[in-house]
């Protein structure tokens, strides 16, 4: 049976359940926010599969910038396993993806989402860059992790 009344503490209270990123503190451990730059150049008119690797034990991820994009290029943005399988069994299959086609904007690109995902060392975050202009690009990518650490 499924309990849809709120809990409640000793006093009558309706505890209300605090998102991650609204909290440091985890039943996991707390959050550190690690911010990662990366560089990439995409040749004119093709596509760049650059991969993140995930260098902490336990993190989540909700937000992901890209710098001095060409306007209107597009992005793919996914999550592998890692080399051996940890999640799937499968070697760097790909888990889950969160942007699909998603067009970029010149200077700064970022979004966030409301809720986080979890990831592990050695996933794989996964960005496919569509270069859709007729000159070569350099552009920047910030992941931003949030370390759990106990």
């Amino acid at each position: 049976m499924i309990n849809v009344m709120p809990e409640k503490d000793k006093a009558g209270n309706v505890i209300q359940n605090i998102s991650a990123f609204r909290s440091k503190f985890l039943k996991e451990g707390s959050l550190f926010r690690r911010k990662h730059g990366y560089k990439i150049t995409i040749p004119a008119g093709q596509s760049l599969t650059y991969d993140i690797n995930v260098p902490y034990n336990q993190c989540k991820i909700n937000k992901l910038e890209v710098i001095d994009a060409n306007a209107l290029d597009r992005i793919d943005l996914m999550v592998l396993d890692t080399p051996t399988g940890t999640i799937s069994k499968v070697p760097n299959f790909m888990l889950n993806q969160f942007g699909f086609g998603v067009v970029v904007s010149s200077l700064l690109y970022s979004d966030k989402s409301d809720y986080d995902a979890d990831l592990i060392k050695d996933m794989k975050v996964r960005v496919i860059y569509y270069n859709d202009s007729a000159e070569e690009k350099t552009v920047g990518i910030n992941v931003i992790f949030h370390e759990v650490k106990a």
